[in-house]
């Protein structure tokens, strides 16, 4: 049944697997029923048992493979009957004495496997597998007896080995326990137990192997797959202490200084240093540079050629320490050179960006504050010309190119000089885009930036021009539709900054406006809510407004944010920053009770300091504001008394 191809009579290839679990199971009751167990049939029962378990994993991949999104709990049902049922043999055999061998455990292994394939998780809403089944736990449960019954004599307890066991297995358990915690719909995040238990099964493999225990095929790498899994996993988790790295670092240690045993050499591969470069560039470790430099002479000592991404990962780590970082410039030059050597087949079938090299090395500089200006725009240059002159499209700046370049510029001290590249630089890509080139439309971070490019101008039309940067954004927008050239809350801030940094008479209406535009988007979950920089930059419009009420307005704004962080919206928590700017704009007032006000301010920010929040700390440009507001108070008598 398991091997027949095309027809069964009636009963075409599919639907014989829609029910195989079932019909081989049926055909092994009448086997059990009709036959009487010996030592010399014992064999063949155990391989009946065997095929019986594959056949409910195959049932299982074909129902998996023909479900549809209106069976869902049926999906479901049908796949975890299924494991359970290949599960029931095994504790069938061992109940007859029928001694399962390694393969029934790993047939278990698979059917539970499948469990956690992401079309059944998420066709999972009751939880059946997440919360009653646990199929990871399970393969875990079962390669632990496995080892105890297959790898242990235990008349003489000593370790002994009965046979060789499929390194598939420890392969399998590994990506069971990478599937319940990486892919879409998993069903838990990594912890510290789950962390601990996968590093012993790779470090038992591995054990294993140096032992020559494990069974593996020729020219298979079932050792490098379960290292590739949980340094997958490991590149995409946040701990504390650099624990990720930590492991990674020994599991590759370890893994690399294996003796060739049958089967052939276990190599890495250039997944292996992805993933391990991955977690690198997520660590903390000072000496990160140097680690990702010795990346790249293990690769070269395997014969390992990097490709864009671990080029890019090489400059990101490489390029954010102050000790290697001129060594990215030499990568980039690296890289470059090898693709030019490449013939034109090879080129287009290389997947090179020669835009996510160079991006990768400027946002290195701009966070390492080596903001080099005239470089960014030369490599823009050099590339459209390489472009131009090769048409090769893997060298064509792209958008993500563009949008650091002009993040690059936001980054950099305002000047005119650097407003009028910013504009340029955005109205050549308004002009390729319209052109007919679409993978060149600006997106909101390119818009934005030109924007907090105006905000540090102090230009005297830097807010019309803000505004009407914001009413083009605004537009594509609307032609579009396409949610990447949507204004953001980070885009009505920087229009904030814009206004509040004017020269006076300040557009305090628009500032209100905004602000209000913000809040109402946010309570449409259309942004996220607007954070305390944004209600500061509304202070400081307050402050330089001139208005009569400035004061009382600022501290409004500061009650104003309270109540918004109240009501759930954390980014919005009042800091020494936001009362510095309420206290300074009572400095501007005329009110002849602004003394008090700002001292009111002042023991505001000292109370929520005592009671435990480090944010609203008074600095001393808090007591300076106030000393000033105190010096600068109007002559009537209360006034200065209070003063």
């Amino acid at each position: 049944l398991l091997r027949r191809e095309g027809t069964h009579g009636d009963k075409s290839q599919e639907s014989i697997l829609a029910t195989v679990g079932q019909d081989t199971e049926a055909l092994l009751r009448q086997v059990l029923q009709e036959s009487q167990i010996d030592s010399d049939s014992v064999h063949y029962i155990q391989q009946a048992y065997l095929s019986v378990m594959f056949a409910w994993t195959k049932q299982q991949e074909e129902r998996i493979m023909n479900s549809t999104n209106s069976d869902t709990e049926e999906l479901v049902m049908d796949v975890t009957r299924a494991a359970l049922s290949t599960e029931a043999l095994l504790v069938e055999m061992k109940e007859m004495g029928l001694n399962p061998q390694p393969a029934h455990y790993h047939a278990v292994v698979q059917a539970y496997k499948n469990c956690l394939n992401k079309n059944v998780l998420l066709s999972d809403r009751k939880g059946k597998v997440g919360e009653d089944l646990l199929p990871h736990v399970s393969c875990f449960e079962l390669l632990d007896e496995m080892e105890k019954e297959c790898l242990v004599n235990e008349e003489e307890s000593r370790g002994d080995i009965v046979e060789k066991i499929a390194a598939t297995i420890y392969e399998d358990v590994i990506h069971a326990f990478v599937m319940s915690v990486h892919d879409e719909g998993s069903l838990s995040e990594l912890t510290w137990t789950d962390r601990r238990r996968v590093k012993n099964i790779f470090t038992r493999m591995m054990d294993l192997y140096e032992q020559d225990v494990l069974w593996i095929d020729r020219n298979k790498q079932p050792l490098t797959s379960a290292l590739n899994n949980i340094l997958r996993v490991y590149s995409q988790t946040k701990t504390r202490h650099n624990e990720s790295f930590k492991e990674s670092s020994f599991l590759l240690q370890r893994f690399c200084k294996l003796e060739p045993r049958q089967g052939g050499r276990q190599n890495p591969n250039l997944s292996t240093y992805l993933y391990y470069l991955s977690s690198l560039s997520k660590s903390n470790t000072k000496d990160a540079g140097l680690k990702a430099l010795d990346v790249l002479k293990e690769m070269e000592k395997y014969s390992i050629k990097p490709d864009i991404a671990a080029y890019t990962l090489l400059i990101k780590v490489v390029g954010n320490r102050t000790d290697t970082m001129a060594t990215a410039g030499d990568l980039v030059k690296k890289a470059m050179a090898e693709y030019d050597s490449l013939s034109d087949n090879e080129k287009r079938k290389s997947g090179f960006n020669a835009s996510a090299l160079y991006s990768s090395l400027i946002s290195a500089q701009i966070k390492q504050k080596v903001n080099k200006g005239g470089f960014h725009f030369n490599v823009l240059k050099y590339l459209n010309e390489r472009y131009d002159e090769t048409g090769d499209p893997n060298l064509k700046p792209d958008i993500i190119l563009y949008g650091i370049i002009l993040d690059s510029i936001s980054r950099q001290r305002g000047s005119k000089s650097n407003v009028s590249r910013s504009l340029d630089l955005l109205d050549r890509l308004e002009s390729m885009y319209k052109r007919g080139e679409s993978d060149l439309m600006p997106t909101k971070q390119c818009y934005t930036s030109v924007i907090t490019t105006l905000s540090k101008s102090h230009m005297d039309n830097a807010l019309e021009q803000a505004e009407a940067i914001l009413q083009r954004m605004e537009s594509l927008y609307e032609r579009t539709g396409d949610e990447s050239t949507k204004p953001d809350h980070i885009t009505y801030s920087a229009i904030l900054r814009t206004i509040s940094r004017s020269k006076p008479p300040i557009d305090i209406e628009r500032a209100e406006d905004i602000m209000n535009i913000m809040e109402e988007k946010a309570k449409k979950s259309e942004i996220p809510w607007p954070n305390a920089s944004a209600y500061t930059s509304l202070i400081h419009s307050f402050k330089n407004s001139g208005l009569e009420d400035l004061g009382e307005k600022a501290s409004l704004t500061i009650e104003r944010m309270d109540e918004a962080h109240t009501h759930g919206n954390y980014t919005v928590k009042v800091d020494t920053i936001a009362f510095n700017a309420a206290i300074s704009a009572w400095a501007l007032s005329n009110s002849p009770e602004k003394a008090v006000k700002a001292w009111e301010l002042l023991n505001d920010m000292c109370n929520r300091y005592e009671k435990g929040d480090i944010a609203c700390k008074p600095n001393l440009q808090s007591f300076k504001l106030v000393l000033h507001v105190c010096g600068h108070t109007t002559r009537r008598l209360s006034s200065y008394k209070n003063s």
